[in-house]
């Protein structure tokens, strides 16, 4: 990392009685970024301390007037929770510790995000419900393995769902130009992996894939951008991402939005009731310098072809799709990613955010289109019943047996997994 010094003017008199806390609150007013108290973590080089009492005074640690103290920036650490109503969010925790945030300090942040009685909610995280409190002891992020970018999914209490002939649109949008050449053949070997994944985990569901491949406008318009449509045949589907090879491109910049404008016009996408994924695997930014910082680019200007990433947004959250984008090299990309979520968050009214991935990594990416698919089929299936419940024990000889279907994945291995996955068409409860 780049270390810069800075000069946080305090007051001199007030140093003695400057807390800890108030100096945090000091260093966010004059940072230029945004750096709340909770991403920062102060060291006094002059006795090596942490300043981690945020209620201790500064002269206790030994500061003085012209005293240096190092800052260091923490990782922004973020998680993605889909509501009841299938929106999707983003909640950051304000801990310098975020893997030890308690959850029930993690249920107060959405209660309070959400607008929501969380009382009568449950929070899931891959498909297990967080509980506050476990034989006594208070539990944290940590003792479920989440961690940063994970999905939690927000559904009511006594929840009951049910799948039927779920169907889900997947589409991969890939850059096939010649800078992609080092990377296109683990790319490939990766769509593969993630298909066959999804076609195993979610059996039972209609699953179709679709490929769009694009390059730049060095390429004939013929074959600047190709796609096969949505297809369960899988053969069709190999065969097609198998002849794909990396060409052209010319300079750094691409034609993502010829690519995006393909995947919205010419896929067969499915009606509102289909889960729709899009995953966007690129090394390089598109065209116009608004989206890159000191990219090689022939079309500074933008799209030569006048499409404006507005458009592609206003498609995405039209279709309701949930947008991953595999990068390659994130520094090349970042800046695209953030102004397309700056139009995608306010056209969707920030029920839609395109969320990142490394794409080098099969599992990750995997993990990714998995808990996005089963995060929309939570949303979209969930159906709400309210029941009273009798205490007394049941005559358990008069009552008849009732049938139920399972929701994919059909693993159960818990009560619990039972009674989020079992969907039953009860008579009245007295």
């Amino acid at each position: 990392p780049t270390m810069r010094t800075h000069c946080y003017p305090l007051n001199p008199v007030m140093v003695n009685n400057t807390t800890v806390l108030e100096l945090k609150k000091q260093v966010e007013t004059f940072h230029e970024r945004h750096m709340p108290p909770h991403r920062q973590r102060l060291v006094f080089p002059g006795s090596n301390a942490k300043l981690a009492d945020l209620q201790r005074t500064l002269s206790s640690y030994g500061v003085t007037n012209g005293s240096s103290i190092m800052l260091i920036i923490l990782e922004r650490f973020a998680l993605y929770v889909t509501g009841i109503d299938g929106t999707m969010h983003e909640v950051e925790i304000p801990s310098s510790d975020p893997e030890g945030f308690a959850v029930a300090d993690v249920v107060s942040l959405l209660e309070n995000m959400l607008c929501q009685n969380m009382s009568q909610c449950q929070v899931l995280c891959n498909n297990t419900p967080l509980e506050k409190i476990r034989h006594g002891k208070k539990m944290t992020l940590k003792d479920y393995g989440i961690k940063a970018s994970t999905t939690l999914i927000v559904t009511k209490l006594g929840i009951t769902l049910k799948v039927v002939n779920p169907q889900v649109d997947l589409c991969f949008l890939v850059d096939c130009t010649g800078s992609m050449g080092s990377h296109i053949d683990a790319v490939k070997n990766c769509v593969k992996a993630v298909r066959d994944d999804l076609v195993k985990q979610f059996q039972g569901c209609d699953i179709r894939f679709a490929f769009v491949r694009y390059t730049d406008y060095d390429q004939p318009d013929y074959s600047r951008t190709t796609h096969i449509d949505f297809t369960k045949n899988q053969s069709a589907f190999y065969n097609f991402v198998d002849a794909i090879r990396a060409d052209g491109g010319g300079d750094s910049a691409e034609d993502i939005m010829g690519g995006l404008q393909a995947a919205f016009s010419r896929l067969s996408w499915g009606d509102s009731d289909v889960c729709k994924v899009m995953v966007h695997v690129a090394d390089c930014p598109c065209h116009g310098s608004q989206y890159h910082n000191d990219v090689n680019d022939n079309y500074q200007t933008g799209d030569p072809a006048g499409i404006s990433h507005e458009q592609m947004m206003r498609e995405v959250a039209d279709k309701n799709i949930q947008y991953w984008f595999g990068f390659i090299n994130s520094s090349y990309t970042d800046k695209m990613i953030t102004v397309f979520n700056e139009s995608l968050q306010r056209l969707s009214e920030r029920r839609l955010l395109i969320r990142q991935v490394e794409a080098k990594d099969p599992k990750e990416m995997g993990d990714a289109v998995n808990r996005s698919v089963m995060g929309s089929l939570y949303a979209a299936n969930a159906a709400i019943k309210a029941y009273r419940l009798d205490p007394s024990i049941p005559e358990w000889g008069y009552i008849s047996e009732l049938q139920g279907t399972k929701t994919p994945p059909p693993q159960l291995k818990s009560m619990a997994d039972l009674q989020r996955g079992l969907q039953l068409d009860l008579p009245s409860i007295n």
